[in-house]
């Protein structure tokens, strides 16, 4: 009987260490990363991919099957002065298995602070193992400018 009794508190011990190590995971912060693109004339972009940690949860539920993972990746505009005018943001969720990564999923959001620009149009797609969002903002009937991003996951699941 005590041998019984060790053995359920022990699994008991366990699976509360599992439950808590799991829950502390889901409530860390994003991972990212970015980069700056300076054009000619002075504006550039900044490019964010803002991750959503996988939880330990998802790790032992997919144990030997495929993983999926959700990211989102933003390319942001600003003019010469350094002014913020608009963005565009791909989310897209993967499905990886360390030997393939599959886009199952793609969609696009925007962002203005510049009330001169305008939004035209927009769209969000995948193929392979990239999604990609393009979108068209336009100041007055003269200037325009289209913003693509797109985000790739390997294999592994690293996303670029």
């Amino acid at each position: 009987m005590k041998k019984l009794i060790s053995f359920f508190l022990c699994t008991l011990l366990i699976t509360a260490t599992l439950s808590t190590s799991a829950f502390a995971m889901d409530t860390e912060p994003p991972i990212r990363s970015s980069t700056k693109t300076v054009f000619e004339d002075g504006s550039y972009c900044i490019t964010t991919i803002t991750e959503v940690r996988e939880s330990l949860k998802t790790i032992f539920s997919e144990a030997g099957t495929r993983a999926t993972k959700t990211a989102s990746k933003t390319r942001a505009y600003y003019n010469s002065s350094n002014q913020f005018l608009f963005s565009v943001t791909v989310t897209g969720t993967f499905s990886y298995n360390g030997s393939t990564a599959t886009a199952i999923n793609a969609e696009y959001s925007y962002s203005i602070t510049d009330s001169a620009w305008k939004f035209v149009s927009g769209s969000a797609g995948y193929s392979g193992n990239s999604a990609t969002a393009t979108c068209k903002f336009k100041q007055g009937t003269l200037y325009s400018r289209t913003l693509s991003v797109s985000l790739s996951c390997s294999p592994s699941g690293i996303l670029s």
